[in-house]
């Protein structure tokens, strides 16, 4: 059927309100206001903990050697700092003094910034972060705990002094095996364990000899 010419006469208001309604919907997508963009800051992660971590943490006023605290009594120094480099310290159960796993404790107060699985040769690693008096170095620490072979803490956990970590297995060939390290800044990562530059790093053995906790009337 063809259409009448009353129709046809139509047809050009049509495109006409077909054109209008398109260039109206282009002129409303080009000047609408536009959305104040927003500008990223990066904030690092040192700077981070320490602006809005650190003051909500609470003093760690002293700090036990974590395997078989407080002294350390029936464990060795297997591998001592800056030993072949080492930035940490391998420390070992003596051969037929436990049995079973080891229990690895909390050092001292503090948030556990990782707790992870990751596998050789690292095992299940911790690292807890803890904020120092006032005036102490750079104000916090890190304790990294490595060669776990499990873990009862999760990231984000606030911890306790001597509140279990997780564990080392004995070995065939002797005691069991932890390997300690204590950062003078937080955020470090797993770092490279040697190093000829041990700048940032602290001998785990004074630092605990130096910071021994005094548990006299803690509850």
């Amino acid at each position: 059927m063809k259409p009448t010419p009353n129709r046809l006469r139509w047809l050009p208001v049509i495109w006409l309100a077909v054109l209008g309604a398109v260039l109206a919907g282009v002129w409303f997508f080009l000047e609408r206001p536009k959305e104040a963009e927003t500008e990223l800051v990066w904030v690092g992660w040192r700077d981070f903990f320490q602006d809005h971590l650190r003051p909500g943490l609470p003093v760690a006023s002293g700090f036990h050697f974590p395997l078989r605290p407080p002294l350390g009594n029936g464990a060795r120094r297997a591998v001592a700092f800056r030993e072949r480099d080492s930035l940490g310290e391998w420390w070992e159960t003596l051969r037929g003094t436990g049995t079973g796993a080891e229990p690895v404790l909390s050092a001292g107060d503090g948030w556990v910034t990782l707790a992870e699985d990751f596998g050789r040769p690292w095992g299940h690693v911790v690292i807890v972060a803890h904020r120092l008096p006032d005036g102490v170095g750079s104000g916090s620490v890190e304790i990294l705990y490595a060669n776990l072979s499990s873990l009862a803490v999760q990231r984000g956990h606030f911890v306790r002094r001597g509140q279990l970590l997780g564990a080392i297995d004995q070995e065939p060939t002797g005691g069991a095996r932890l390997y300690l390290e204590v950062r003078e800044e937080v955020g470090m990562g797993l770092g490279p364990t040697e190093s000829d530059d041990p700048l940032g790093w602290l001998e785990p053995s004074a630092f605990f000899s130096q910071r021994r906790a005094d548990d006299s009337g803690r509850e």
